[in-house]
């Protein structure tokens, strides 16, 4: 049996003749070799004895395969002369006729070739030994015919320890084939995170409990696929690893590892911000996780001569485990008679001590440097599937995400998170109420001055209701009396005033072309001593409940507006904080800077109304859109959707179903298409599978992409992917509607079909809309807000923006070509005659000229004349040679190009700068507002 076999009853073997050095393939090729040497060949009965054992073998050895020395130092020389070249030597010592003895001389090492080994005992040494005896018995009793028969036995021994190859090698390939869903998963993970479209999902209203859990649960059925078709191939190739040890240790430990590997997966997601550095993260962790598995392989740390602090270490780690694992069962699966780890001896096949001979054979396979056996091994893989686990979802909520949102590390110890109360604390719209929170100015716009203190009014009565409710809430639970709220400062029915309006003619401040008035009557609050909102006590709790919940709708009802504000911008502010690195601010001395995004405007969006935001890049627009949609939250004031507050997490939960959000870039799976995007996000609003599947053929006929429904996304144009994205923000039929450029890269077909839907649909939401589009702000656009600098600057209809900031009316001429003459100056004369006309009835000033039009810039002083002025042009066309005359207002673009210079000027002068100015004509303009003249 082999050595290393566990051998309980080893049988007889006999003794083998001498082997014939022919036939050994160890010795040295194409040199004599000899089969033994003897001394001392001069001596009559060494002769008779050596001749005896050449002749007593079958086919007999011939004299050329035996030498004979005179002593034994001669034998030795010629060893040394010719090596390898000789099996062995007898040196005989002959006493007296009657005593003769013997010395064996052989080469004790094994020799091995392609997985046989000769043992040097059994192949040459006793075989020479039994010879030898035989004839020098034979010889001394005068006997040939004496019978000598010899066999041996080995002794009883368990399998010895020796390195297993499968052990080695098998836990890379198994890591090694579970890497690539690793690096498949980190870079989905992290590119769902990095392409926002897990932000859109958030919005729409997915819990992060749900987005975790699927991710958990595909990947967990992809283990347990994975796992099977290893141990199928295994059984398929008789791998003895698995053939030999229980099917379920085997298969529990590939499973759990990979699930392990998979949490530990989900874990360095939350480390990453781009999805490009997941391929050179999971190819770091290879290596590293490969050299870990070369050190396992060498059996530290899992070993009685290591402390229990590194084996705590290394199990931290799923490969570690794995790496284990695989060794034991290998361990057990090595040598001849090998019988593998049973379900029954899961425990007990690691001893601390060396078990009795019985306990051996009842056991099987046992190691005594055994640390900690498979089921420790099932229990370590189990905790880091839920230890990681735990650790991916605090860490994806304590680290900063892709715009810089994060909840605080001590986040799972507050009440709110887990149980978010139903009724908000006012004391953001409170303090947004104060003059110091109020960023307004004397140069702050009539129309922006009235909107602030109809939303004022807005914000006193919400303020007022949810105290109403709060108070409510807590004498029902505590039975508490109401108490009052006092609002820092004071709070009184004359402060809600027309601001910043004034009017020589003594006119109040209804502007003519606002359709809002813009003078709010007395705050419909309880206002006690110095300003504090004064809750009765609660009678009824359900009655008290019942009317609070009236008020909190009511409450965003402004007293002059007839319809209900669907969103309500109390004060909103969002600003950033730069902070320097650590070096920086030790060395240099830098300190953190703020830049303010948005500065606390106040706005109200009622429902059946498209309010179209307009301003430059950078302006603030989006984060406006990302404050109201929960993205990023608002560093003061306060927002209310639907009579619900979006600062608050349970108020922003109420609201996201409520809401469809189209984002300025699109976010979508190019593997997915279009009508499975839909169904996706319709699971994410709830909407039942039927209805989900309704709204999503209804919607994909409406944005044109019916025929692309079956296509998937990554195919898409760039104008097909938007409409795509609008489809989404429509799912649902949301009450609130954000779209954030929504027709950028559209053709002119497809725009002016979706300006059609977006108008369709605004009867039963709110929407806010961005745009650098000028004409869409115009046809959509019930009002127009232009944003500057984080301010609104501007706010009214298209049309009254256009009276109020525009440079008046642009007037085009037609004047017909003198046909009866080819002179230009004919031509000049009658184009000067009728430029002369013009300003001398209304003061315009030529814009430009052409060969046969005139382009004027009328101002609005000269609205007056030009019901005269076109009578006159009635009159005198033929004698002008007038052959066409239009009359147009202002384009909105040079209202948004005044707003926005308007803007830079006072930033500039404000920040004692030197800004660009864009001039008619395209000519840029380095100024400081010093010298613009402010």
């Amino acid at each position: 049996m082999p050595a290393f076999s566990q051998v309980h009853s080893p049988s007889a073997n006999a003794v083998a003749s001498l082997p014939d050095c022919t036939q050994n393939q160890y010795l040295k090729q194409g040199a004599q070799c000899l089969t033994f040497l003897y001394t001392p060949n001069n001596d009559t009965s060494v002769n008779s004895i050596v001749a005896a054992m050449r002749s007593n073998k079958r086919p007999a050895i011939s004299d050329s395969r035996t030498k004979g020395f005179g002593s034994m130092s001669e034998a030795d020389a010629y060893l040394f002369a010719n090596p390898q070249t000789t099996l062995g030597a007898v040196h005989f010592n002959v006493t007296d006729a009657q005593h003769i003895s013997f010395t064996l001389q052989s080469n004790s090492s094994t020799n091995w070739f392609k997985g046989h080994y000769q043992n040097p005992n059994t192949y040459f040494q006793l075989p020479l030994q039994m010879a030898a005896e035989r004839e020098t018995a034979r010889h001394l009793a005068n006997g040939s015919n004496l019978g000598w028969d010899v066999s041996y036995t080995d002794f009883a021994h368990p399998a010895s320890q020796s390195a297993s190859v499968v052990g080695n090698i098998a836990p890379t390939f198994f890591f090694a084939s579970a890497m690539f869903n690793f690096v498949v998963l980190l870079h989905n993970l992290v590119g769902e995170k990095e392409s926002g479209v897990r932000q859109v999902m958030n919005t729409m209203g997915l819990l992060t409990s749900p987005f975790w859990l699927t991710w958990a649960l595909f990947e967990g059925v992809q283990a347990l696929v994975s796992t099977l078709l290893i141990l199928a191939a295994s059984y398929a190739f008789h791998f003895d690893i698995m053939w030999q040890n229980s099917f379920w240790l085997s298969f529990l430990l590939l499973l759990l590892t990979n699930l392990a590997l998979v949490s530990f997966c989900f874990f360095i997601s939350t480390f990453l911000r781009h999805s490009s550095a997941a391929v050179p993260a999971g190819f770091g962790l290879f290596i590293v996780a490969w050299v870990m598995l070369l050190v396992v392989a060498f059996g530290f740390p899992y070993s009685t001569d290591y402390s229990s602090g590194l084996v705590a270490l290394f199990s931290l780690f799923p490969w570690t485990i794995l790496g284990k694992g695989i060794g034991d069962l290998a361990s057990a699966t090595t040598g001849d008679g090998a019988v593998g780890i049973s379900w029954s001896h899961r425990y007990s096949y690691c001893q601390s001590q060396t078990p009795s001979p019985s306990q051996q054979q009842s056991l099987g396979y046992y190691t005594t440097s055994c640390v900690a056996p498979l089921p420790h091994l099932f229990l370590f893989a189990t905790a880091q599937c839920i230890g990681y686990m735990v650790l991916a979802v605090y860490l994806d909520k304590v680290l900063p995400d892709r715009m810089g949102v994060r909840l605080p590390f001590w986040y799972p110890l507050l009440p709110s998170y887990w149980k978010p109360t139903k009724t908000t604390s006012p004391q953001r719209a409170a303090a947004a109420l104060q003059p110091a929170a109020q960023e307004e100015d004397a140069s702050t716009d009539v129309d922006v001055a009235a909107e602030n203190a109809a939303m004022q009014a807005i914000c006193a009565q919400w303020i007022t209701a949810q105290t109403r409710s709060v108070q409510t809430a807590n004498s029902c639970s505590h039975g508490k009396p109401a108490q009052h709220l006092q609002l820092h400062g004071g709070l009184n029915n004359s402060m809600v005033q027309c601001i910043g309006h004034s009017s020589s003619s003594g006119s109040s401040c209804e502007d003519a072309g606002h359709s809002q008035a813009c003078v709010v009557p007395s705050i419909s609050a309880d206002l006690g001593e110095n300003g504090a909102v004064v809750v009765p006590e609660a009678g009824s709790c359900d009655r008290a409940r019942g009317q609070h919940q009236h008020d909190l709708k009511a409450a965003v009802t402004n007293p002059v507006y007839e319809r209900q504000c669907a969103i309500s911008m109390f004060g909103l502010r969002r600003s950033f904080v730069k902070r320097p690195a650590l070096w920086r601010r030790l060395l240099k001395k830098e300190r953190s800077t703020e830049a303010v995004a948005v500065k606390g405007n106040w706005l109200g969006i009622h429902q059946g109304e498209c309010f179209c935001l307009l301003g430059p890049n950078g302006a603030g627009k989006s984060t406006t859109i990302n404050c109201l949609t929960g993205v990023l939250p608002a560093t003061a004031g306060e927002a209310v959707v639907h009579g619900s507050s979006i600062t608050h997490q349970g108020g922003l939960d109420r609201v996201r179903g409520l809401m469809g959000v189209c984002p300025q870039f699109d976010v979508l799976w190019d593997n997915l298409t279009g009508r499975e995007h839909l169904m996706l996000f319709g699971a994410i609003k709830r909407l039942d599978r039927r209805q989900a599947e309704k709204q999503a053929d209804a919607l994909l006929d409406q944005v044109k992409l019916g025929a692309a429904g079956g296509v998937r996304a990554g195919a898409y144009s760039g104008g097909m992917r938007r409409r795509l994205s609008l489809a989404v923000a429509l799912l649902g039929n949301p009450k609130v509607l954000y779209l954030d450029e929504p027709t950028t890269g559209m053709d002119p077909i497809s725009r002016r079909h979706l300006w059609d839907l977006i108008a369709s649909v605004k009867q039963s939401c709110a929407i806010m809309l961005t745009t650098h589009s000028m004409e869409e702000a115009d046809i959509l656009g019930d009002r127009i807000g232009i944003m500057a600098r984080g301010q609104l600057c501007c706010l009214g209809s298209g049309l009254h923006l256009k009276q109020k900031y525009g440079s008046g009316y642009r007037l085009s001429v037609q004047v017909q070509q003198d046909v009866h003459s080819s002179s230009s100056s004919s031509q000049e004369d009658r184009l000067q005659q009728v430029a002369s006309f013009v300003q001398q009835h209304t003061g315009a000033v030529v814009v430009d000229k052409l060969e046969t039009h005139l382009h004027f810039k009328v101002p609005t002083e000269a609205e007056p004349k030009l019901t005269h002025f076109f009578a006159q042009i009635k009159e005198e066309k033929d004698l002008l040679h007038i052959g066409d005359v239009q009359l147009r207002l202002t384009p909105l673009e040079e209202v948004f190009m005044a707003v926005a210079r308007e803007a830079e000027i006072k930033h500039a002068e404000h920040m004692h700068e030197t800004t660009e100015l864009m001039l008619n004509g395209g000519t840029v303009l380095q100024a400081s507002a010093l010298a613009l003249g402010r």
